[in-house]
């Protein structure tokens, strides 16, 4: 096992970013949106606080799923 140390302000702010993401599905669950909705690449990358290139590396992993749909790259939310 690997132990990572971090400054506690670093790790309230990673804390908080997982909290807004847990709210933000969260509030998508209670609104009913449909799970085949899509989002730009843009969307995604903003979502997640990473850059294009790193999105495309993990595409490039095959771990998001993504679609190509008029002339966007698009991602599936789920």
């Amino acid at each position: 096992m690997e132990v990572i140390t971090m400054d506690s302000t670093v790790y309230e702010n990673l804390v908080k970013k997982i909290d807004l993401i847990v709210n933000f599905i969260e509030e998508q669950k209670k609104n009913g949106i449909d799970k085949e909705q899509w989002v730009e690449t843009s969307d995604v990358c903003r979502f997640l606080n990473i850059s294009v290139k790193t999105l495309s590396r993990l595409r490039q992993r095959g771990e998001p799923s993504a679609s190509a749909r008029q002339n966007r790259a698009l991602k599936d939310r789920k």
